[in-house]
């Protein structure tokens, strides 16, 4: 298996440790599904990563049992 055919889900994905994660994987050439709170936020991660590969938002809160099985 190649690393363009691996997903991997980041929550906290649009700020610090979060976004510095999926922009590394997203460059690595994973396919990357970013996860926050905040839309505002993913979408400028999403920005962030134009052309180094394919990366999905989701608004989600990690502390909400309901948002979580959203994302699966």
């Amino acid at each position: 298996m190649t690393n363009n055919m691996r997903t991997a889900i980041v929550t906290g994905g649009g700020s610090g440790i979060g976004q510095a994660v999926g922009l590394a994987l997203c460059a690595a050439g994973w396919t990357v599904v970013i996860a926050g709170r905040k839309l505002e936020t993913l979408e400028r991660t999403r920005q962030l990563a134009q052309g180094s590969g394919l990366i999905e938002t989701h608004v989600a809160d990690v502390a909400d049992d309901a948002s979580v099985e959203q994302l699966f």
